[in-house]
């Protein structure tokens, strides 16, 4: 293993990246006895290593045993891992990062070279390009078009306004809002991805208190909503994770749709509180039945 994300030793890592550039997860959710081990793991096979070279690599991590828990990974300014979800351990430790290589059997083979260079530790509001390594093998600026959770039949965010009578244009930054998460507002578990087009069944659903969060492709300065339609309301979020109703540490605020036709729509910004820059909104239309 070249990196580990470990929050106590001893004990197994909850995020480690692997020789083969294997990117795996461990999380323990607070499952019920005779859980089935595989279900709190998962792993993302990148490819062969690629030797002989440098690699410019950027992990955007929100470490969570819960489903608002946030892994993204870029290697030479291209997005290969794009998880929300659990992504570790339940038991309130803090994680520490370890990188070097950790290989307990070491075959036959008698040296093993790892070159490591210009680390970088963002904050809580750190974007990609205050992280991104310089001056080594790829780009610093994330490929566009790469977010393969993108809804490419919404609005790609050309209006000049929005709602709230501010900016809403979509700028050059490599901030984007790429999907919507519909959320479960009693548990403050993801119910599904919320797509355009989409109808939700009050009827069918597990609880009509619910909220919408907005993903983004890096960390955004601040993200506003505004939605119109059956109901019109618009709200600005400073801090992860981006809900349209908000939250108070991660708890989500029930929104209880009444039926009919609305629009959304989420821009991102490189300051707080919709300054700065405008990055690439995200807009689908969707209709409430029940």
């Amino acid at each position: 293993m070249a990196l580990q994300i470990q929050e106590k030793e001893p004990g197994s890592p909850h995020l480690f990246s692997r020789h083969q550039r294997q990117i795996s997860i461990n999380s323990k959710l607070d499952f019920p006895k005779n859980f089935d081990e595989s279900a709190r793991k998962k792993e993302f096979d990148l490819g062969a290593v690629t030797k002989d070279k440098w690699l410019d690599i950027v992990y955007h991590v929100k470490h969570s045993y819960r489903s608002d828990g946030v892994l993204q990974m870029w290697i030479n300014g291209k997005k290969v891992v794009d998880y929300y979800g659990p992504n570790s351990y339940n038991d309130g430790v803090s994680p520490m990062l370890k990188m070097g290589i950790y290989k307990r059997n070491w075959y036959k083979a008698t040296k093993r070279v790892l070159y490591i260079d210009d680390i970088r530790v963002g904050s809580g509001s750190a974007g990609y390009n205050d992280v991104a390594p310089s001056g080594s093998g790829g780009t610093n600026t994330p490929v566009p078009g790469d977010d393969s959770n993108e809804d490419d039949s919404g609005d790609s965010g050309d209006d000049s306004t929005d709602d709230s009578g501010g900016d809403n244009s979509s700028g050059d930054t490599g901030q984007k809002v790429v999907s919507f998460t519909l959320i479960n507002a009693d548990t403050d578990r993801e119910i599904q991805t919320f797509s355009n087009g989409a109808t939700l069944d009050l009827s069918s659903l597990p609880t009509r208190n619910l909220n919408v969060r907005a993903n983004t492709n890096v960390i955004a300065g601040s993200v506003t909503f505004s939605l119109s339609g059956a109901k019109t309301f618009s709200k600005t979020e400073t801090t992860a994770p981006y809900a349209l109703f908000g939250d108070t540490n991660l708890n989500y605020a029930p929104w209880r749709p009444t039926v009919g036709s609305y629009t959304l729509k989420a821009t991102p910004y490189t300051g707080a509180n919709k300054t700065g820059s405008a990055g690439t909104a995200l807009s689908i239309s969707f209709k409430v039945t029940e």
